[in-house]
């Protein structure tokens, strides 16, 4: 009975490793290799990031509509990185890390958290402007 248990218990352990082991891999090939992706499929994905990065000379323009040689070179590099395996949040992180936030369509909100919450403040402040006025003529 013993034994039994015992080898189920190391059937267990060996078929759990073996599935991460498989998800593993499989999730590292999908991530960083766009070797096994046909043209289309990588323009598909290359044109999904352009749509998401703002055009430094145009204003409110993505560069997959632009056609400044800013752009382009952005386009090529992107193109470049991604090809050579990099994820899309670490071409998007050296974008960022080169050009600043603004070169987003939309920016993260841990970068943006004052412009965010700068209306919400100031309702705050006025509100407490108000009720301190009504506090002060009603003790008049």
């Amino acid at each position: 009975m013993r034994s039994t248990s015992t080898a189920l218990a190391l059937f267990s352990f060996l078929a759990a490793l073996a599935t991460l082991a498989f998800f593993a891999a499989s999730g590292a090939a999908v991530q960083g290799d766009v070797s096994s992706l046909s043209d289309e499929a990588l323009d598909r994905r290359l044109q999904s990031l352009y749509r998401q990065i703002r055009c430094p000379v145009c204003p409110a323009q993505p560069i997959s509509e632009s056609e400044a040689p800013l752009s382009r070179i952005i386009r090529e590099e992107l193109r470049t990185q991604i090809v050579a395996g990099k994820s899309e949040e670490e071409a998007l992180s050296w974008l960022v890390e080169r050009y600043g936030e603004g070169v987003l369509l939309r920016p993260r909100f841990a970068s943006a958290m004052l412009l965010w919450l700068a209306p919400v403040l100031c309702l705050l402040v006025a509100l407490g402007v108000l009720r301190s006025y009504l506090n002060s003529r009603r003790l008049r």
